[in-house]
């Protein structure tokens, strides 16, 4: 199966497909090695620097199949045009480069096997995504008609979402951060505040505060990639746990301590306000108390 992806420009290709797929860059090195990319029909090494006029072509495995796997799904809403369901960390939302055998996508087809695919036979259901390493709410369609009305309302924002983290350092009241973010021009793996970036907006609330940390709920407006975490950053309160934008203490866990704990939208069909809401992990009270 061929996919085709435009350029962007000044970004490695490797770093660039890394992100478009959902996949680790080493799998990209691999994929490339293996002559299955080809930027402009050409053969070019994993670090090639992109223009934004450039044509990625890449083969994905023809035999690979997105194979439901068995395992639960938790669901927090549902009804005949779409599902709230809780991800959890460390999964990824759907698979990239036909290369995993799990993934949210994954188990949702065991029970829904009938997921609207659109142009994208790897992405059924869905309408936006959360971080590897992020838990949370997640809005999946179960039609194509759910799936294009919401998808519209991603990307006009009339889907509001609600985080909570923590963060080191100490935040008693509430602020607004509006600042701009572009990917990095040390590393491009990362994403960092500049002016000539695109808009980002994130509303931060305090809940509580311990030792050097705070808990925190984060509204945001814009949807930039790791925004909340690069906005915490900013301003000197990177989320505990953070591999990427962070410091110690992580307080032994592998990932941020960062949730999608609350989703509100206008139902596509009914035209009803829903409100779906989830507890915090159980682990960021125990961080709070240490």
């Amino acid at each position: 199966m061929e996919k085709i992806i435009q350029g962007r420009e000044g970004l490695r290709l490797d770093v660039y497909l890394s992100e478009k797929l959902g996949v680790t860059r080493s799998q990209i090195k691999k994929m490339n090695k293996e002559k299955r990319i080809l930027v402009n029909h050409q053969e070019v090494k994993a670090g090639f620097l992109l223009s934004a006029t450039d044509e990625i072509h890449v083969f994905l495995k023809e035999s690979y199949q997105i194979l439901p796997v068995n395992k639960q799904v938790d669901i927090y809403y549902e009804d005949e045009d779409l599902l709230v369901v809780n991800k959890p960390k460390n999964l990824v939302v759907h698979p990239g480069a036909g290369e995993e055998e799990d993934s949210l996508v994954h188990r949702l087809l065991y029970k829904y096997p009938d997921l609207p695919g659109l142009d994208d036979s790897l992405r059924p259901g869905i309408v936006h995504r959360l971080d590897k390493d992020t838990e949370g709410l997640l809005l999946v369609a179960k039609n194509e008609f759910a799936m294009t009305a919401l998808m519209k309302d991603f990307k006009s924002r009339r889907v509001k979402k609600i985080y909570q983290c923590i963060v080191h350092g100490l935040i008693k009241e509430p602020l607004t951060i509006d600042n701009p973010i572009a990917r990095s021009k040390i590393d491009r793996k990362k994403m960092t505040t500049d002016p000539r970036g695109k808009k980002a907006i994130s509303h931060i609330r305090p809940l509580g505060w311990g030792k050097n940390k705070s808990l925190l709920e984060v509204s945001i407006v814009t949807g930039r990639t790791h925004q909340i975490r690069v906005h915490l950053k900013s301003i000197g309160h990177s989320i505990i746990g953070d591999q990427t934008y962070s410091h110690p203490p992580f307080y032994g866990l592998d990932s941020q301590a960062l949730a999608a704990t609350q989703m509100s939208f206008i139902h596509p069909r009914s035209h009803h306000l829903i409100m779906v809401q989830r507890p915090r992990p159980e682990y960021f009270d125990k961080i709070m108390e240490k």
